[in-house]
């Protein structure tokens, strides 16, 4: 029962975040696109620090580990800590069911996009439609809490990062492990997530790869961006 529920709180944590990918910035705005020979292309050569724990009281999923990691060393670059630091309040938002904290750190391109995709949806159907499983990651938040585990979200690596002048956007893996104290947990498997702030790394908003993604991007980027950003990237931990 305790494996299973372990696999409960991981499919739903992490497809909970496939799904969110909205914004409350519903604005008509026009870009002007940013375009690859305006920028500055950076790419990352890291993997995961892995540390591996002592093993549970249960066998696990297939798709889990007894081990736990560690955010990325930003040797005091405070645009990327600020990142870190805000995509942790965002996920953290995101399992206290705060859609205003959620609102405040997600794609602002997102809302526009959805709203081309469907019309005939306001702002807070759109919102509803996000974010209809919050209820069901709260109870499972709620069951680590009773086990008195704590659910740690990690960003470990950077993949790509794209600047033009204030503009900055950075794609990352990302990660959650449960600490139990005397061991650890997580999947195998890394979130690619993309950042994005407008100035110059102060304060940044966040969207998982999807399928909506190439299409919000697009909004703000040139394609060669956008493949940059979206590309495959190794997600595996070993």
């Amino acid at each position: 029962m305790v494996t299973r529920r372990l696999a409960l709180i991981f499919c739903f944590l992490i497809c909970f975040c496939l799904f969110v990918s909205c914004s409350g910035n519903t604005d008509n705005q026009t870009h002007e696109l940013i375009k690859l020979d305006n920028c500055e292309i950076t790419t990352y050569d890291e993997t995961v620090v892995l540390i591996p724990t002592e093993k549970g009281p249960f066998p696990l999923p297939e798709e889990m580990i007894y081990a736990r990691t560690k955010d990325r060393d930003c040797s005091g670059k405070k645009e990327e800590e600020n990142l870190i630091r805000q995509y942790k309040t965002y996920f953290s938002a995101l399992t206290m069911h705060d859609i205003e904290g959620c609102k405040r750190y997600t794609f602002k391109d997102a809302v526009s996009y959805h709203k081309r995709m469907f019309p005939n949806l306001s702002e807070q159907e759109i919102w509803e439609q996000y974010f209809r499983d919050t209820d069901k990651v709260g109870e499972l938040t709620d069951l680590a809490a009773k086990q008195d585990w704590e659910i740690v979200a990690c960003v470990p690596v950077f993949f790509d990062k794209v600047v033009s002048q204030d503009e900055v956007f950075i794609s990352f893996g990302s990660t959650i492990f449960i600490d139990a104290r005397d061991f650890a947990l997580m999947p195998k498997k890394l979130e690619k997530c993309i950042a994005h702030s407008g100035n110059g790394g102060k304060n940044w908003e966040f969207i998982t790869i999807n399928s909506d993604s190439d299409g919000i991007l697009s909004l703000s980027c040139e394609n060669e961006i956008v493949s940059i950003l979206t590309k495959s990237s190794n997600l595996e931990i070993k």
